[in-house]
């Protein structure tokens, strides 16, 4: 039983010599393939066997995470893993002869770099920050690093806070044109499996293409330039914009509505509306910090916020209407027979606007005016009845007793019948007046609720326009 952890520990013993032999002789073979490749190689120079040929440069990125679009300076901040892939002539060896090793890694600066760049790259800062690369027994090169991108980018607010933005990212060689260096996307798409989603914007997109632009230079003429296209389709997560501004700004615009509500007599009507004015544009203010200064095109979130302002400006105009025709004095005429049937048998039937009328004032009952200075004194049908009048007194048929025709009492009286017609003619001035200012005061409560619903439609249609193109931006 002694013997056999002996055994064992000779076994493992063994075992670690010979994985110790074979690391050490891994090692030797990648330094012996790193001298042999590097040996008269020059990291200046194109790889290539005949000058003629083009290297073929292969271009893939992965898409990791969107960390920040500055709408202001339109600027894209993206984090990427970048792959670049071309053949070098010079970096090739057989496997067989270096113990069936078919890869090594070399430093970056010992091997030529094709000069690719982010041609729309809005920093000074240089692409990549890996420092090997990977090179293989048949000469394929292959560059792997992580990069953080600042590229400009063209925003298209026309559909603010609703808006799909298309951020490219182009690369290509900044020195050799196609007969130096032909570049090429690796696949039709870009690889956004791995993509960190952002609480801003979510990607929906990344399509890949090959453009080529020709150049005409002084010197050599017409240059073919090829570069590679990553577009990124951001459509912008818009619910903190939902809650934020485009609800308050509902919600507030409907509060013009109330205004037509209330009451003339509150005194309070214009400046709820000024008040709701002021909130907008507080609100509009706060619009227009997010957005880019460009006068290409209004931002929709924009267009409502000024459609809005406009409702409530000529909200505040109808309410200043309202209340001139509401406090309408003794002195304004008579309500036109026009806009009587206009306001009381049109528009007060459809609102369904309750009209409290009253009648024009008649003759107080038993009294009424006689010849001269005089009063008719009788029953309510005017059948019967005696006229006073201090130059025509004589025995009616009613039975009343004649007055006493002196001279003190004719003066008494005749100065008594004038201050009963005063008086009389005074209250029917004022009956008078308050029916003509009721007339008015029904005038404006019909209008006024014409106003609310014509505005609570208006303010419906607008809201319904604006989530409708923002739904189908196309049409």
């Amino acid at each position: 039983m002694a013997y056999i952890p002996e055994l064992n520990v000779g076994v493992v013993g063994i075992i670690l010599i010979t994985m110790m032999t074979q690391s050490g002789l891994c090692s030797n073979y990648e330094r012996a393939i790193i001298e042999n490749i590097t040996e008269s190689y020059s990291a200046l120079v194109r790889p290539v066997l005949d000058y003629d040929d083009s290297i073929v440069v292969t271009i893939d990125i992965t898409m990791r995470q969107v960390l920040d679009m500055d709408e202001k300076n339109q600027v894209l901040k993206s984090y990427i893993w970048f792959r670049m892939y071309w053949n070098d002539s010079y970096l090739t060896w057989e496997p067989s002869d270096y113990n069936g090793l078919d890869i090594v890694r070399l430093p970056k600066e010992e091997v030529w770099i094709p000069d690719i760049v982010l041609y729309n790259s809005a920093s000074d800062e240089e692409m990549g920050s890996t420092e090997e690369v990977t090179v293989t027994y048949w000469g394929q090169v292959a560059w792997y690093t992580p990069a953080i991108l600042q590229s400009t980018c063209a925003i298209d607010v026309t559909y603010f806070p609703f808006d799909t933005q298309e951020c490219i990212l182009t690369f290509g060689s900044w020195t050799y044109d196609k007969s130096g260096i032909d570049v090429y996307t690796a696949n039709d798409v870009g690889d956004s499996s791995n993509y960190i989603s952002n609480g801003e914007f979510s990607l929906v997109g990344l399509p890949a293409q090959r453009n080529e632009y020709n150049y005409t230079d002084a010197r050599y003429g017409i240059r073919a330039f090829p570069e590679v296209e990553f577009t990124l389709k951001l459509k912008r997560q818009s619910l903190f914009y939902v809650f934020n501004l485009i609800l308050p700004c509902i919600l507030i615009t409907s509060a013009t509505l109330f205004g037509f509500y209330l009451p003339c007599e509150s005194g309070e009507k214009v400046s709820l509306e000024i008040t709701i004015l002021l909130a907008l544009t507080v609100f509009l203010l706060v619009v227009a910090e997010t957005m880019p200064p460009t006068s290409e095109t209004i931002p929709l979130l924009g267009k409502y916020y000024i459609a809005a302002i406009a409702i409530v400006c000529l909200a505040t105009l109808c309410t200043v209407i309202v209340i001139n025709i509401h406090h309408q004095g003794p002195l304004a005429r008579d309500v036109p027979a026009w806009l009587q049937r206009l306001c009381f048998d049109f528009l007060a039937k459809i609102f369904c606007v309750r009209i409290e009328r009253t009648e024009q004032p008649t003759e107080p009952v038993g009294m009424g005016a006689g010849d001269g200075y005089g009063m008719i004194i009788g029953d309510r049908d005017g059948k019967r009845g005696v006229l006073l009048n201090p130059d025509n007194l004589e025995n009616s048929h009613t039975g009343y007793s004649p007055v006493p025709q002196k001279n003190t009492v004719d003066k008494d009286l005749e100065k008594i019948l004038k201050n009963l017609d005063f008086m009389v003619q005074k209250v029917k001035d004022q009956e008078s007046d308050d029916s003509k200012q009721n007339d008015w005061r029904m005038v404006a409560r019909v209008i006024d609720t014409t106003f609310m619903w014509l505005f609570g439609i208006v303010t419906t249609i607008v809201t319904l326009s604006m989530l409708l193109q923002a739904a189908y931006p196309s049409s």
